[in-house]
C-alpha cells in the first residue's frame, strides 16, 4: 500500500511539473494494478490520480467519474481523510458546470476534515 501512495505522490509531482499526460499514464497503471491485485485502496488511488490528471489537462467532465469512483471506494474503506481529499477534487471538477453541488461537496469535505482535526 505504501508503494501505491508513493506512486500517487510521483504522479502529483508530475502534474505540478506540467506533465499531466505522464501522470495520466501512471494513474491508469496504478488503477489497473489495484484491480489486478483486487486491492481497492490501490485502485482508488489510481482513480483519484487519473481524475487529478484529467483536471490538470482541462477535462473536468472526464475527471468526474474517476473521482467519484475513488470517493466511493475510500468511503467504503473507512479512509475518511482520503475521501475528504477526493471530495475536494470532485468539487473542483463539477464547479464549472454545477456550482451548487460543487459547494455541497466542498462543504462536506471541509466538515470531514474538521471531524478529523485536520481543518
Amino acid at each position: 500500500l505504501e508503494a501505491a501512495r508513493l506512486r500517487e505522490i510521483v504522479g502529483e509531482a508530475r502534474i505540478a511539473q506540467g506533465r499531466a499526460a505522464a501522470a495520466e499514464a501512471d494513474a491508469r497503471a496504478l488503477a489497473r494494478l489495484g484491480a489486478a491485485l483486487d486491492c481497492p485502496p490501490v485502485a482508488a488511488r489510481g482513480e483519484r490520480l487519473l481524475g487529478r490528471a484529467l483536471l490538470a489537462r482541462g477535462d473536468p467532465r472526464s475527471a468526474q467519474p474517476h473521482l467519484g469512483a475513488a470517493l466511493d471506494a475510500f468511503a467504503r474503506l473507512g479512509m475518511a481523510l482520503e475521501a475528504a481529499r477526493t471530495r475536494m477534487l470532485l468539487a473542483h471538477a463539477i464547479a464549472a458546470d454545477e456550482p451548487a453541488p460543487a459547494r455541497v461537496e466542498a462543504l462536506a469535505a471541509l466538515a470531514a476534515l474538521r471531524d478529523l482535526g485536520a481543518a
